[in-house]
């Protein structure tokens, strides 16, 4: 939701729509926009946050975002088409993480699709959409064929890649095509090894389970395994009558979900191979290796867990390595610093630590990573959660919970969710001095993912605008334009976020926004306060110098 509605103001601030010109359709966006900021605004409760909340209060929230993504939706097509030319019908597919979309899976005709880039920089994108037949082919915003591939799994999808330009869009198409063969599934239970340009990964023969990583480049072969396990959720004891629940981690027992070998299911192919794993029957998971890419995917599926035996269960992974991490790993605070956690420590004295393992769980927002000072495994994750290294070379974290008693504070009822949650998290061994940049670049693109746009329109596309960018060039890849938000008078307000730390070796980063912008010229700039309520320059310079971490805030006119 925070990236559809950051796109959406960006595809206002750099529309040809101004109060000056047409208040009245500037009005209506504003309004259309402001379902979303107020939808936006509730679920910044504490409550909603944490999921402390009463379930009929978690479906009201939900109920309000719903309303706030159709209406953004509204906004962002409209924009789209002003730039395509012409007027064409698009849909979305919000539950394309779990590989649902009527607009590709019905029997209408060829499918036209735009990908809109809410980053400064040119990214290169791999894109999976379900389909209902083998027989597609993919073309490019050239009509150029491009490389793609088909994948049965549960059902099909077709994978390629998208080249989308900085604060802009590009157009692919899919059309029918002679039927197709596609990369089969097959089964192992022997040794299994999977492989791209730069990693190979080994399966276990007697576990089916994740064994080894090795950088072909380098020939270094990391051991690592990595499952799944539940905490058993306590409901209180003789010591102390304290349940676990919305409020309170408080496990009491460990177990695997599966105590039996994992049945692999094997694709191989150009653009992608991957593992598919079963755990348990509410339990499974693809490992997927991308062409050139340096992350290793792990796509969690968790279907309501099974309670039929009446124990709570907190569901858990675990990445086990044989670093020596001297009881130290490190998570993302918002995603800015990344702070330095150490087992059963704090900054201030500890009292007797009776509940280890919850005591030693904290906030992952983007990453986390462990290290032995010149290896780091790097754990991104695609939400916040829960983590923690309870052993060396180790780190957990949370991915659903399931109690069964309320833990008496405040909520009123057990943490009882029955929803599917799917989940994605993404790792990669490197040397210490190359891993930050490999974080900070991919944290921030697999955390504000392209907006998809389809259409089944049969329009001629061949005189549309099939790529535009609001940028003339991309901005460097150490900064993130973190707002370009028009405000209620015109006035646009731009926010800019040096990504990196001096702990990463970082420098200061100086950009040049006087001609950034591929249709709009700055008539005026004023720096401001971060939260935009004090000029602290009223004609500042559009060369804008950023420390490390640092965030500035910009009011501009054009």
């Amino acid at each position: 939701m925070n990236n559809l509605a950051h796109s959406t103001d960006q595809l206002f601030s750099t529309s040809s729509v101004s109060i000056k010109q047409n208040r009245t359709k500037f009005q209506e966006i504003v309004e259309k926009i402001a379902v979303m900021d107020d939808a936006y605004g509730i679920v910044q409760h504490h409550d909603a946050i944490a999921g402390t909340e009463k379930q009929h209060v978690a479906e009201d929230y939900a109920v309000r975002l719903a309303m706030g993504q159709a209406s953004v939706q509204t906004v962002i097509s409209e924009l789209i088409n002003q730039k395509l030319g012409g007027k064409t019908q698009f849909s979305f597919c919000p539950l394309l993480n779990e590989s649902k979309c009527e607009a590709t899976t019905s029997d209408a005709g060829d499918i036209s699709i735009v990908f809109y880039n809410p980053i400064g920089w040119t990214r290169n994108e791999f894109i999976r959409i379900p389909i209902n037949s083998p027989n597609w082919k993919v073309f490019d915003y050239n009509s150029l064929p491009i490389d793609s591939q088909i994948i049965k799994s549960k059902g099909l999808e077709l994978l390629f890649r998208a080249t989308i330009p900085p604060l802009g869009y590009s157009t692919y198409f899919l059309r029918k095509s002679s039927k197709r063969s596609f990369e089969l599934s097959n089964r192992f239970r022997g040794e299994l090894n999977i492989e791209n340009d730069i990693w190979a990964l080994t399966f276990s023969p007697s576990t089916g389970l994740l064994s080894s990583i090795t950088n072909k480049s380098s020939k270094k072969s990391y051991p690592i395994t990595q499952n799944y396990f539940w905490y058993q959720s306590s409901v209180g004891d003789k010591q102390n009558s304290q349940a676990s629940g919305a409020y309170i981690f408080r496990p009491n027992g460990f177990f695997p979900v599966s105590k039996s070998p994992i049945v692999n299911v094997f694709t191989n192919g150009s653009l992608v191979q991957e593992v598919n794993q079963r755990f348990s029957p509410w339990l499974s998971q693809s490992i997927r290796l991308y062409k050139s890419q340096e992350l290793i995917e792990f796509r969690t599926t968790v279907n309501a867990i099974d309670v039929s035996d009446g124990i709570g269960k907190e569901v858990i992974t675990r990445f086990s390595t044989g670093l020596q991490t001297q009881g130290k790993w490190f998570t993302d605070s918002q995603g800015i610093e990344m702070i330095e956690r150490i087992r059963d420590k704090r900054p201030w004295p500890v009292p007797n630590i009776t509940e280890p393992i919850s005591w030693n769980y904290v906030p992952m927002n983007d990453a986390a990573f462990i290290s032995d000072g010149s290896t780091k495994l790097t754990v991104i994750t695609d939400r916040s959660r829960g983590c923690a290294s309870l052993r060396d070379g180790e780190i957990e974290s949370m991915i659903q919970r399931r109690t069964l008693r309320d833990d008496r504070r405040g909520v009123g009822e057990p943490l009882n969710g029955t929803e599917t949650v799917t989940t994605s998290q993404w790792i990669s061994f490197n040397s210490a001095g190359n891993a930050p940049k490999l974080q900070r670049t991919q944290a921030l693109l697999r955390n504000n993912p392209p907006i998809i746009l389809f259409s089944r329109d049969n329009q001629d596309w061949s005189k549309k605008k099939l790529y535009w960018s609001a940028l003339n060039r991309d901005i460097p890849d150490t900064l993130r334009i973190l707002n370009l938000r028009t405000l209620s008078d015109g006035s646009v307000l731009f926010r800019i976020h040096h990504l990196y730390s001096k702990e990463e070796s970082a420098s200061s980063v100086q950009i040049d926004i006087q001609n950034l912008f591929s249709e709009k010229k700055i008539s005026s700039i004023q720096e401001v306060s971060l939260s935009a309520n004090r000029i602290l320059n009223a004609k500042a310079s559009t060369k804008i110098m950023l420390r490390p971490t640092e965030i500035k805030s910009f009011l501009l006119q054009f």
